[in-house]
């Protein structure tokens, strides 16, 4: 995550999203709506082209509350990608890429190593990785503790997943910004114990 990048918390880490500008929401709303006429916005307020039938009040509060919400729900989108990705970044944090990208291979030879099936190459592998390493461990013992990390790796992955999957299908369905911010806040409590 990019350091000038600031979640929107507060002091005491309550999630909270900021209600869309009125002029963003105006300007939406008139583009997607009323994409063949030609307006203008001054401190907020619409100047109809002349004889253009105004939609309305219903219809427009309508239009601009939905406007409204899909910004809010756009927002709430963009902090729940934000916080799986710090999560899944907390899962191991001292690991670079290369080392996490790694893992699958040592998992799979674990594998094969702990069913008796591992090719001779794979067996030399683990036996050269248990020299390299001076733990006084035998190939079955390495093949033992590299599959309990990637279980518990694969555990946390697939919470965490799981988690981002479900915040995303609730934010879709809340219709208030005091709603939304109160999923956020349950997430990233979620998160913080994968």
């Amino acid at each position: 995550m990019p350091n000038n990048m600031i979640l929107p918390f507060d002091k005491n880490m309550h999630c909270y999203i900021q209600p869309p500008a009125e002029s963003n929401i105006l300007e939406q709303v008139l583009s997607q709506h009323f994409p063949k006429i030609t307006w203008s916005l001054k401190n907020n307020q619409v100047s109809w082209p002349v004889g253009f039938k105004k939609p309305g009040v219903k219809k427009w509060n309508a239009l601009i509350e939905q406007a409204a919400l899909t910004e809010l729900q756009a927002q709430a989108e963009k902090i729940i990608v934000q916080l799986s990705n710090e999560a899944r970044e907390q899962v191991n944090p001292q690991a670079s890429f290369y080392k996490v990208a790694a893992w699958s291979d040592k998992a799979q030879r674990a594998r094969a190593v702990m069913a008796d099936t591992a090719t001779e190459d794979e067996r030399k592998l683990l036996e050269q990785e248990c020299e390299l390493r001076q733990q006084d461990e035998t190939p079955l013992q390495l093949a033992e503790k590299q599959q309990a990390k990637n279980l518990a790796y694969s555990h946390n992955m697939v919470t965490i997943e799981a988690r981002e999957k479900i915040a995303r299908i609730q934010i879709i369905s809340l219709t208030h910004i005091d709603d939304i911010n109160h999923r956020l806040h349950e997430l990233k409590e979620a998160l913080s114990t994968p």
